[in-house]
């Protein structure tokens, strides 16, 4: 006769934890943030590299929003010519920067929401079974 009961490990759903939704948000805002300044130093260095037309509305609104950016790393590598516009290297050193300081926010995030309730105690339930499928 066998006396070992079955042990039966199931998912529960986790319960709504506003402050894990707070920082989730947080998260995702600051995905949302890097994505339109990125979206921004991309679009000036296209413009300056295919040198486009300045007095274009859209295109000045590019750059003077963007200027702000890529100001702190102005004069960090030399402008260079390239074809018929110009490369400009803060516009790349504006764009890894600001990459990198997002992924460590979002890393920081993370911890801290890993560190407020461990998942592990709030996520899951163990239940013991018997050979006929009865709790214990």
């Amino acid at each position: 006769m066998d006396t070992h009961d079955d042990i039966m490990v199931r998912e529960v759903a986790e319960p709504y934890d506003p402050m894990h939704a707070t920082l989730a948000a947080m998260q995702a805002l600051v995905g949302v943030g890097l994505l339109i300044v990125e979206l921004i130093i991309g679009l000036r260095f296209f413009f300056l590299l295919a040198s486009a037309n300045a007095g274009n509305g859209f295109v000045d609104f590019i750059y003077d929003i963007s200027q702000p950016l890529v100001h702190p790393f102005d004069g960090i590598i030399s402008d260079r010519a390239a074809a018929n516009g110009i490369l400009e290297p803060d516009s790349i050193i504006a764009f890894i920067v600001y990459a990198a300081a997002a992924w460590i926010v979002v890393a920081l995030i993370g911890v801290a929401e890993r560190g407020i309730v461990p998942r592990s105690y709030s996520s899951r339930g163990i239940h013991h079974f018997g050979r006929r499928g009865h709790a214990h």
